[in-house]
C-alpha cells in the first residue's frame, strides 16, 4: 500500500511537470505568433506618441488611432495575448501608450519592466501582475534611427493557460485516491481471509500443546490453508486415540480387560474425595452452626472488691495489665483486680483489644497514637484522656500496626 501511494504520488508529480511544460511551450508559441503578427500589422510609423495625450484631453481619435486599437484588439481575440505599447523620445523615459490591459495591470507592468526590456528583444520572462501570473515577451517595433522608439510587450496569462488542465488534475487525483482506497480494502479483505484461519489454527495448536485433544480444530478454510487445517485435525484425532489407548493400557489388564490395581486405587481415591468434599450448602450450614455455638463476648467485667461484686463495662476498660496470676483492669472509673488469664481475655475480646506487651492488652478505641519512646528506638502507645504511656514490645509491634490500620 505504501509503494502504491508513493507510485501514485510520483505519477501525479510527473504529470504535473508535463502539464507545466506543455503550458510553457504553448505560451511560448502564442507569444512568438503574436510577435510576428505585430511586426507585420503594426509598424512603428503607425504609432503616434502624442495620441494618448490628445485622447486624454478629449480630442477625437484619428484613423491611425482607430487602426492601432483594432490591431491590439484583434491580437487579443485571435491569438490570445494582451499587448502593451510603450514610446520614448530621445533622452526621455518610456511612457505607456496603448494596451489591452486594465489600468491596474498596466501600471504594475510599467513598474515591473526594467531597463533591459527596452534595448532589444528579450526571451520569455514571468511577471506577476494584480490579475495573476503572466508570461511576457518584449519586442522593438521602431528602428534605431527613428526619433521615437516604440516597444511592444506581449503577455499571456499563465493562470488562463493552466485552467483547462485543472479539471483533469483534480479528476486524476480523485481517481488515484479511489484506486488507493480500493486497493487498501481489497488488501485488507485478502489479508483477513488469510490471517483469520491461520490465527485459529495457531490457537488450536496451543491447545494441543497444553494437552487438550478433545476440541475439534476448525476446518473452514480453503485451498492450502484448508488442507493444513485438515492435517492438524487428523493429527489431533491420532494423538487423541493414542492417548486413549495409553490410558486404557495403564488402567486395565491387557488379557482380561478388567481394571487393574492402579485403576482400583484411582477410583477409590476419587470416591473418597467425593465423599469428603463439602458442597456450598453444607459448608454454609457448618459455618452457621459454628457461629451459633461460639461464646458471645461479655459486656461487663465482674470483679470482687471490698465493696462486693463490681461490674465494669467492657467499653470503659482502657487496658488489662497482668501481674503474676492476677490481671488489673484499668477503666475510666479507676481499676479493679480480676483472677482471669490475660490470654483468655485476648481471645474473648479479639478485635476490641490488642496485645502491646506480653503483660498488656489495650483497647483499640482508646489508642490515640503510636510514638517513639526515645533514643532507645522503642515504641509506646498514647491513650486518650490518660497521661501515662504504655510500652510496646518489638514482638507485638507489627500486629499492633496492622490492627490500627484495620481500625481506620
Amino acid at each position: 500500500l505504501v509503494m502504491l501511494v508513493l507510485g501514485q504520488g510520483l505519477t501525479y508529480w510527473l504529470i504535473q511537470r508535463g502539464i507545466e511544460h506543455n503550458v510553457r511551450l504553448a505560451l511560448h508559441h502564442d507569444l512568438v505568433t503574436a510577435e510576428t503578427w505585430l511586426q507585420r500589422q503594426l509598424p512603428a510609423s503607425s504609432v503616434d506618441p502624442d495620441a494618448p495625450a490628445s485622447l486624454r484631453a478629449g480630442s477625437a481619435p484619428t484613423t491611425d488611432d482607430v487602426r492601432l486599437t483594432g490591431v491590439l484588439r484583434d491580437t487579443r481575440e485571435l491569438i490570445g495575448p494582451d499587448v502593451a505599447l510603450f514610446t520614448r523620445r530621445a533622452g526621455q523615459a518610456w511612457v505607456p501608450h496603448s494596451s489591452t490591459l486594465d489600468r491596474t495591470d498596466q501600471r504594475a507592468l510599467a513598474a515591473a519592466l526594467g531597463a533591459e526590456w527596452h534595448d532589444e528583444t528579450l526571451p520569455d520572462r514571468p511577471l506577476n501582475l494584480p490579475s495573476g501570473e503572466h508570461m511576457a515577451r518584449s519586442l522593438r517595433l521602431s528602428e534605431t534611427h527613428d526619433s521615437v522608439a516604440v516597444r511592444a510587450v506581449v503577455l499571456m496569462s499563465v493562470d488562463e493557460a493552466r485552467a483547462p488542465y485543472q479539471h483533469m488534475k483534480h479528476a486524476l487525483l480523485g481517481l488515484s485516491a479511489l484506486g488507493i482506497a480500493a486497493f487498501g480494502l481489497v488488501g485488507l479483505f485478502t489479508a483477513r481471509r488469510l490471517t483469520d484461519p491461520l490465527r485459529r489454527l495457531s490457537t488450536s495448536a496451543r491447545r494441543l500443546g497444553r494437552g487438550d485433544y478433545d476440541t475439534q480444530l476448525p476446518s473452514d478454510g480453503e485451498g492450502e490453508i484448508g488442507e493444513l487445517a485438515q492435517s492438524f485435525e487428523t493429527m489431533r484425532q491420532a494423538i487423541q486415540d493414542r492417548e486413549g489407548q495409553i490410558r486404557r493400557l495403564a488402567s486395565r489388564d491387557s488379557l482380561t480387560d478388567l481394571p487393574n490395581r492402579e485403576r482400583f486405587r484411582l477410583d477409590l481415591r476419587q470416591a473418597l474425595e467425593k465423599v469428603r468434599a463439602l458442597n456450598q450448602v453444607q459448608l454454609a450450614e457448618v459455618q452457621h452452626r459454628m457461629a451459633a455455638n461460639r461464646p458471645r463476648q461479655r459486656r461487663h467485667i465482674s470483679a470482687r472488691t471490698y465493696r462486693g461484686l463490681e461490674l465494669v463495662q467492657v467499653e470503659d476498660v482502657r487496658y488489662f495489665q497482668a501481674d503474676q496470676k492476677y490481671v488489673t483492669v484499668h477503666h475510666t472509673g479507676g481499676s479493679v483486680v480480676i483472677n482471669e488469664p490475660l490470654k483468655d481475655l485476648e481471645k474473648e475480646f479479639d478485635g476490641l483489644f490488642v496485645r502491646t506487651h506480653r503483660s498488656t492488652l489495650v483497647a483499640l478505641h482508646y489508642i490515640e497514637a503510636l510514638e517513639h519512646s526515645g533514643s532507645d528506638g522503642g515504641y509506646e502507645v498514647r491513650l486518650r484522656d490518660l497521661d501515662a504511656r504504655l510500652p510496646v514490645s518489638r514482638r507485638h509491634l507489627s500486629a499492633l500496626r496492622q490492627a490500627l490500620l484495620n481500625r481506620h
